[in-house]
């Protein structure tokens, strides 16, 4: 019963650091997008995206390759 009430807590603190990330990842992602686009220049918006989620998104998905 102690090893059970262990797993279940560091399941749930695991489940939350997870989401925390996740909202980081979003809110760093738009910032970046605000603050390189403007009225001028926004060409590379579509690459910015490409690159989001075919670079950077990986790295989130193997680290929670281990979520349970």
């Amino acid at each position: 019963m102690k090893l059970e009430r262990e797993v279940n807590t560091n399941y749930w603190k695991f489940a939350y650091h997870n989401l925390i990330n996740e909202n980081l990842w979003k809110f760093l992602t738009e910032y970046y997008r605000h603050i390189h686009s403007n009225a001028f220049t926004f060409a590379h918006r579509k690459s910015l995206e490409h690159n989001r989620l075919n670079h950077i998104a990986p790295m989130f998905i193997r680290r929670q390759a281990f979520f349970p």
